[in-house]
């Protein structure tokens, strides 16, 4: 998120950290840490071994994924909160 940004905030102020792992949060770029998919590959990983479209099409499917999951856990606190 602050790639290339002149008013970089630190990483541990980013919405973002709260899907990287403990253990890598102390890292140079943490964001590159975050696992896109169930076998564990991260940006870092793809970057490093995949193609622009391999990391395109991870980045998106984990964004509509984590979306889909933070509309369902809203969605369920609603809920939850609607007098019986």
């Amino acid at each position: 998120m602050n790639f290339n940004s002149k008013d970089r905030e630190p990483c541990s102020e980013c919405l973002l950290m709260q899907f990287v792992p403990e253990e890598a949060r102390k890292e140079q770029v943490p964001c590159l840490h975050i696992p896109l998919s169930m076998r564990g590959e991260t940006l870092e990983n793809l970057y490093r071994t995949g193609t622009q479209l391999e990391v395109e099409e991870a980045v998106g499917n984990w964004l509509r994924a984590t979306i889909r999951q933070l509309e369902a856990e809203k969605q369920q606190q609603a809920s939850a909160k609607l007098p019986s």
